[in-house]
């Protein structure tokens, strides 16, 4: 009986360490492709690839909230971008909205079907285009202060 009183005082344990990293928005550093994010520790790496454009990440949480990263292996900021501006982008409900800036980062707000979706800038050399959606990352955050958390 003693054993099991153990493993669940260890488990008590860490939980508790869990919620304090959570609540003080402790992260953990990602690499793609040898460029780094921040992540925040609740969330689960749940894919990661690459395909003819890109090497992705993607991340949720147990809430069902996502972030997605991409990082371009030739495309360069205008060429990403001229696919949103594309005719059939722009019927289903894609639109670039406005220049932006996160920290150092400056790059373009898109749009998809009037909210904010995706960050596209470019960071050591490289296209980007980060998604984070679902509940937001931080509390009364939205758009802006996710990203500024996963680019901090």
């Amino acid at each position: 009986m003693r054993g099991l009183e153990v493993i669940i005082a260890i488990i008590v344990v860490i939980g508790i360490l869990v919620s304090i990293f959570v609540y003080l928005n402790l992260d953990a550093e990602t690499d793609i492709d040898g460029i780094t994010f921040n992540i925040p520790i609740d969330y689960g790496l749940s894919d990661s690839g690459e395909n003819e454009n890109s090497f992705y990440k993607r991340y949720t949480d147990e809430f069902g909230a996502i972030i997605q990263i991409y990082v371009y292996k030739t495309k360069s900021l205008e060429e990403v971008l001229s696919d949103f501006r594309s005719t059939e982008s722009q019927k289903n409900g894609w639109n670039i909205d406005q220049n932006i800036s996160f920290g150092n980062y400056s790059g373009v707000q898109v749009n998809w079907r009037g909210s904010p979706y995706f960050f596209i800038f470019e960071k050591d050399g490289r296209t980007v285009a980060i998604h984070a959606g679902g509940e937001s990352l931080s509390s009364g955050g939205g758009f802006v202060s996710d990203m500024e958390r996963i680019l901090k």
